[in-house]
């Protein structure tokens, strides 16, 4: 295979984790500061976790083989980095498993009119069945959603495109620029995929560097368009109503438009992106626990199967309306740390204190650079909780 058919495979890779459910949170939690606002903040997002994907790509260029962040973190910031990635880990793999089954359970809810516990569960048991049996169980049937859900997504666009009020597109807030920063970090994650990339790419860097840039780069210009498209569709008081009441952005179209195809796409699209998100996501979460705990092998699947998917389903059942709220969690707290403050801290320890030679040669490869990153995450953090506790 040529090295610019590998470059391109990976910068699908990279965007096709980026994109996900995350998307479909965008304009209900950016909908008080309004489009232009909104679009300023994916850009500030985007190109933060670029540079700290770039700094993670640095981090493993210095070790040879293949390894995961958390062995990562336990080579340049050693036992409590270790622990602190694992608990890390867990904490976001755990909130975002929250938020695709509070999603996915609402959407079967809202199409058959079940109880949530038993939407919730037929959604949580089908699809489980798949992430038991393993990564190409989830690649075969991940082929068929992602299929649906392009076809969906085109649908909706075409649909919709008619009813677009450019009016709505026209609201701006820029005081509440900063309110649906940590959900826009959620979708802009990526940086758990580059150990992998790093293998595929043979450790070229300049090839890895090429791929994380394009990768990135397809979503931002997706997540505008999508940006702009539901904005221009749905009036922002509805959009704010959604997200009073934890739901995605495709719910305000039943009471927006009279069009019933409108929002049965809407609907079809969001089960797609939840449940390519939802796969993904266990996927990754049972074999992390798989690889991290030393059981025997006969009580390992069931074990594996409640450690994964219970603690998850069992918090959407005594709480309500999760899908926002924990996608909030998970980006402003889980992927800040994990995967903005941690690459950052490891950069910085590995240059200035193990003595590693930085690879970047450019902007990144300064204190003053990595100490702004660093605040930067740190102000979010402080900001984030004071939002989760204090409002």
């Amino acid at each position: 295979m040529s090295n610019s058919k590998k470059i391109f495979n990976a910068s699908l890779l990279i965007s096709g984790t980026t994109i996900g459910a995350g998307m479909l949170a965008l304009p209900v939690v950016t909908a008080s500061s309004g489009f232009l606002p909104s679009v300023i903040l994916f850009f500030i997002c985007y190109l933060f976790m670029m540079a700290t994907g770039l700094l993670l790509v640095e981090a493993l260029m210095w070790y040879e083989g293949e390894f995961n962040l958390i062995t990562l973190s336990s080579k340049l910031l050693g036992k409590w980095g270790k622990w602190a990635a694992w608990a890390l880990y867990l904490f976001l793999f755990y909130t975002l498993t929250v938020a695709y089954t509070a999603g996915g359970g609402d959407i079967i809810q809202n199409i058959f009119n079940l109880p949530k516990f038993l939407a919730q569960s037929l959604f949580v048991l089908f699809f489980a069945y798949f992430v038991m049996k393993g990564t190409s169980s989830v690649n075969r049937i991940n082929n068929y959603l992602m299929l649906g859900m392009i076809v969906a997504y085109l649908a909706l666009i075409l649909t919709g495109f008619s009813n677009l009020n450019f009016d709505f597109i026209k609201t701006k807030n820029f005081s509440h620029l900063w309110l649906g920063l940590p959900v826009v970090f959620t979708s802009f994650s990526y940086q758990g995929i580059l150990p992998s990339i790093k293998t595929y790419l043979n450790a070229d860097y300049r090839a890895i560097r090429t791929s994380l840039f394009i990768g990135i780069t397809i979503p931002f210009i997706f997540y505008v368009v999508w940006q702009g498209f539901i904005m221009g569709l749905i009036s922002p008081s509805y959009l704010l109503e959604a997200g009073l009441a934890g739901k995605s952005a495709i719910f305000p179209l039943e009471k927006q438009l009279d069009s019933p195809w409108i929002f049965t796409f809407g609907k079809l699209f969001a089960f797609f992106a939840i449940t390519t998100s939802f796969l993904g996501v266990t996927l990754g979460l049972k074999d992390f626990l798989k690889d991290g705990l030393r059981m025997p092998k006969k009580h390992k699947g069931l074990f594996l199967f409640i450690l994964t998917f219970g603690p998850p389903f069992l918090i959407t059942q005594f709480s309500y309306d999760l899908f926002i709220l924990a996608l909030r969690f998970a980006g402003g707290i889980g992927c800040a740390l994990l995967l903005g403050l941690m690459p950052i801290m490891m950069v910085w320890r590995g240059r200035y204190v193990l003595g590693h030679r930085g690879v970047l040669n450019s902007l990144l490869d300064n204190k003053l650079l990595l100490s702004t990153l660093g605040l930067f995450v740190v102000i979010e953090v402080l900001m984030e909780l004071n939002f989760l506790f204090f409002n």
